[in-house]
Protein backbone atom coordinates (compact mmCIF):
# COMPACT_ATOMS: atom_id res chain seq x y z
CA UNK A 1 0.00 0.00 0.00
CA UNK A 2 1.02 3.32 -0.81
CA UNK A 3 2.58 6.05 1.71
CA UNK A 4 0.38 9.09 2.18
CA UNK A 5 2.03 12.37 3.66
CA UNK A 6 -0.10 14.22 5.85
CA UNK A 7 -0.76 18.31 4.79
CA UNK A 8 -0.09 21.05 7.11
CA UNK A 9 -3.08 21.35 8.15
CA UNK A 10 -3.88 17.83 9.62
CA UNK A 11 -4.40 17.88 13.18
CA UNK A 12 -5.22 14.54 14.08
CA UNK A 13 -2.64 12.94 16.54
CA UNK A 14 -0.53 10.13 14.50
CA UNK A 15 1.13 8.45 17.07
CA UNK A 16 -2.07 7.30 18.61
CA UNK A 17 -2.75 3.49 19.30
CA UNK A 18 -6.10 2.63 19.38
CA UNK A 19 -7.57 1.82 22.78
CA UNK A 20 -8.83 -1.60 22.98
CA UNK A 21 -10.42 -1.68 26.42
CA UNK A 22 -12.44 0.86 25.93
CA UNK A 23 -13.93 -0.54 22.37
CA UNK A 24 -14.92 1.47 19.20
CA UNK A 25 -16.29 4.57 19.18
CA UNK A 26 -17.14 5.41 15.69
CA UNK A 27 -16.91 3.52 12.26
CA UNK A 28 -15.52 4.48 8.82
CA UNK A 29 -16.63 2.72 5.77
CA UNK A 30 -14.64 3.01 3.33
CA UNK A 31 -15.73 1.46 -0.51
CA UNK A 32 -13.35 1.13 -3.64
CA UNK A 33 -16.76 2.06 -5.78
CA UNK A 34 -16.31 5.88 -4.63
CA UNK A 35 -13.53 8.08 -4.59
CA UNK A 36 -12.12 11.08 -2.83
CA UNK A 37 -14.42 12.89 -0.51
CA UNK A 38 -13.09 14.38 2.47
CA UNK A 39 -11.95 13.83 5.78
CA UNK A 40 -13.17 14.82 9.32
CA UNK A 41 -9.79 16.32 9.59
CA UNK A 42 -10.07 18.55 6.71
CA UNK A 43 -7.91 16.84 4.02
CA UNK A 44 -9.24 15.85 0.70
CA UNK A 45 -8.75 11.79 0.94
CA UNK A 46 -6.94 10.54 -2.09
CA UNK A 47 -9.14 9.16 -5.25
CA UNK A 48 -7.24 5.60 -4.96
CA UNK A 49 -8.88 2.74 -2.61
CA UNK A 50 -5.54 1.94 -0.31
CA UNK A 51 -4.30 5.45 -0.10
CA UNK A 52 -7.80 6.15 1.02
CA UNK A 53 -7.65 3.33 3.75
CA UNK A 54 -3.93 4.69 4.76
CA UNK A 55 -5.17 7.94 5.60
CA UNK A 56 -8.00 6.56 8.25
CA UNK A 57 -5.46 4.05 9.73
CA UNK A 58 -2.54 7.06 9.82
CA UNK A 59 -4.98 8.93 11.99
CA UNK A 60 -5.21 6.02 14.63
CA UNK A 61 -7.57 3.53 12.99
CA UNK A 62 -7.91 0.22 13.20
CA UNK A 63 -8.33 -1.96 10.33
CA UNK A 64 -11.62 -3.94 11.77
CA UNK A 65 -12.42 -5.93 8.45
CA UNK A 66 -11.87 -5.98 4.42
CA UNK A 67 -14.24 -7.63 2.31
CA UNK A 68 -16.70 -7.31 -0.91
CA UNK A 69 -20.16 -6.14 -1.43
CA UNK A 70 -22.71 -6.66 -4.49
CA UNK A 71 -25.43 -5.14 -5.70
CA UNK A 72 -27.49 -4.78 -8.56
CA UNK A 73 -27.74 -0.73 -10.14
CA UNK A 74 -30.88 0.64 -11.07
CA UNK A 75 -31.26 -1.38 -14.45
CA UNK A 76 -30.60 -4.52 -13.39
CA UNK A 77 -26.54 -5.05 -13.68
CA UNK A 78 -25.02 -6.49 -11.08
CA UNK A 79 -21.48 -4.90 -9.42
CA UNK A 80 -19.38 -5.63 -6.71
CA UNK A 81 -16.56 -3.53 -4.82
CA UNK A 82 -14.68 -3.88 -2.07
CA UNK A 83 -14.94 -2.15 1.38
CA UNK A 84 -12.90 -1.89 4.75
CA UNK A 85 -14.27 -0.66 7.70
CA UNK A 86 -11.71 0.96 10.08
CA UNK A 87 -12.83 1.71 13.89
CA UNK A 88 -11.76 4.58 16.50
CA UNK A 89 -11.94 4.52 20.16
CA UNK A 90 -12.08 8.15 20.14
Amino acid sequence: MADHTHGPDCDHDHDHEPDHEHGIARIVRISSGSNGGACDCGERLPEDFADRVNHYLDHGGALLHVGSESDRDDQGRSWTHTVAVVGFSD
